[in-house]
């Protein structure tokens, strides 16, 4: 942001104007002589007549102050017109820079009131250049350094009306490619500045440095009705942001991680209604539903699956709208998925088990035959013997968990080594429980009471730092007894479903992952980058 030299706020204390960009191309004098010393400071008062004396006496009208300011700057910043005719009059360049390339013009639509408009009328009549434009970051042109609002947080309406008249070009950007009409948007209680740079011939569609047209600035700060007139005026709905950003036009209105407030349903119909692709995904392959998906209000998935959108369109990591509305515990959003024809959240969460288990077998078969010939000895627990362990344990279990077990947890043919994970073996539902009902009784007899985790750090928030936990399920164990676990109980910072290991003389290590499915991936991909023992 540039900064004005002003009335109310001392020079002294700002920030320095040197140093900034790419380096200013004029040296303020360090040294002043006593004449134009003394008209810097009767400016700055300001103090018309003593500028008036000092003039005359032959003070410099064009002296680069030791801030930065040529007398011309501080009088549009004082928004005097007075003591800039005297100032034009004495010889002041109009155009004059200062040490960061900023012209009078630029300092005097810092205001707003007639005086404001006297100043710049006066300026544009003296020659002042309309269209000037810094060469210093943020390469800022008259309209757009009105139109900052770093600047100005309430633009003059007749200003901007009288720079367009004087031929100010309204489609020039700034360095960040930002045009008037994108900075206007942000003004939502001037909705008069838009209105009328959007009837004088700008580019509707200009894209930013980052990749964003007006429409997408005014979704993103929930301009709607900005936003709703731009779609009236044509602006591109299936426009795509070509930056690692990567949003379209909807995905960007339901993005929680850039809204500056709540998504608008009037705005996703009204996008919609104008033909925007309700499928499209972004750059991350996230489709509009799914980012609705992490909003509670129903509607917003309503109004899209209105518009087109299909449930059942995945990302290509196996994830629907319908896992991220239940992982958030939107249960409104969840019914209306399932009503528009979602699969099942536990119908996606096995497809995606399945997928991960069908890479590792294909893994094992190329590079460790005997465990695949353990994967395929493996045998899927019952609904029944399932729902028994979770009444055992009297908690319920994570649907990536429950979804493993019917897949794999059943128990293996006698003489039959079960299916490993290195060098863990998957326990069976029945053993899971009797392991987890041990290890709980020896937590009730006292045998753990003076045991303190060895290697789990007491400050971590994750785990909950004891030597055994009841919500602990036992999944897989290695010969020694060492666990891995679901842990059910997760510490303040943790996730109920994450993945810890247990030792028998060490007690809880550390935190594996997340999730179980989360868990798998990872296995998976320390066994394709050669990073497991066997």
């Amino acid at each position: 942001m540039r900064l004005r030299p002003s009335a109310t706020v001392d020079l002294g204390n700002r920030q320095s104007l040197m140093g900034r960009g790419t380096g200013a191309p004029l040296s303020p004098q360090k040294k002043l002589s006593q004449r134009d010393a003394a008209l810097i400071a009767a400016i700055e008062k300001p103090h018309a007549r003593n500028v008036a004396k000092l003039l005359a006496e032959g003070a410099n009208a064009n002296v680069l102050g030791p801030k930065g300011y040529r007398p011309l700057h501080l009088a549009a910043a004082e928004n005097r017109p007075d003591i800039a005719t005297l100032l034009l009059d004495a010889g002041a360049e109009v155009d004059g820079q200062d040490a960061q390339t900023a012209t009078a013009l630029n300092f005097a639509t810092a205001h707003t009131g007639d005086t404001a408009v006297t100043l710049v009328k006066l300026l544009i009549a003296r020659g002042a250049n309309v269209n000037h434009r810094w060469t210093q970051e943020p390469g800022d042109t008259v309209l757009t350094d009105l139109l900052n609002k770093d600047n100005n947080e309430a633009p003059s309406l007749e200003i901007l009306r009288v720079l367009l008249k004087a031929g100010a070009d309204p489609n020039v950007a700034n360095d960040r490619k930002e045009t008037p009409l994108m900075l206007s948007v942000d003004y939502h209680q001037q909705p008069e500045l838009f209105e009328f740079l959007a009837k004088h011939g700008v580019e509707i569609d200009a894209v930013d440095l980052r990749g964003r047209t007006a429409l997408m600035q005014a979704i993103q700060y929930t301009s709607v009705p900005i936003a709703k007139r731009l779609i009236e005026r044509g602006a591109n709905v299936n426009h795509v942001n070509t930056t690692e950003e990567g949003d379209t036009v909807l995905t960007l209105a339901l993005n929680p991680n850039v809204l500056f407030g709540d998504p608008s349903p009037k705005v996703l119909a009204e996008l919609l209604r104008a033909g925007a692709d309700p499928n499209k995904p972004n750059i991350g392959g996230w489709t509009p539903l799914h980012l609705a998906a992490h909003h509670e209000d129903a509607k917003l998935v309503q109004v899209l699956l209105e518009g087109g959108a299909d449930p059942k369109a995945g990302h290509a990591n196996g994830y629907y709208p319908i896992d991220t509305a239940s992982t958030h515990g939107h249960a409104k959003v969840v019914k209306a998925l399932l009503a528009a024809g979602s699969p099942t959240v536990e119908h996606v969460t096995d497809q995606r088990l399945v997928r991960i288990w069908k890479r590792i077998q294909t893994w094992y078969e190329t590079h460790h035959p005997p465990f695949a010939e353990h994967l395929a000895n493996a045998r899927p627990a019952t609904t029944a013997k399932v729902n028994a362990l979770e009444k055992g344990l009297g908690m319920q279990l994570p649907l990536d968990l429950r979804a493993f077990l019917l897949r794999f947890g059943g128990k293996t043919k006698p003489g039959l080594h079960p299916m490993s994970i290195a060098e863990y073996d998957v326990l069976p539902v029945e053993q899971v429980l009797d392991r987890w009902k041990g290890l709980r009784g020896l937590v009730e007899e006292g045998a753990f009471k003076k045991a303190r985790p060895h290697e789990l750090p007491k400050d971590q928030q994750e785990v909950k730092w004891t030597w055994w936990h009841p919500g602990w399920v036992p999944l897989a164990e290695d010969s020694g007894g060492n666990l891995y676990c679901v842990d059910l109980d997760p510490g303040p910072q943790g996730k109920r479903g994450q993945v810890i290991q247990w030792e028998v003389h060490g007690g809880p290590l550390r935190l594996g992952t997340d999730s179980l499915e989360e868990f798998f991936e990872h296995y998976l991909s320390r066994l394709e980058r050669g990073r497991v023992d066997f």
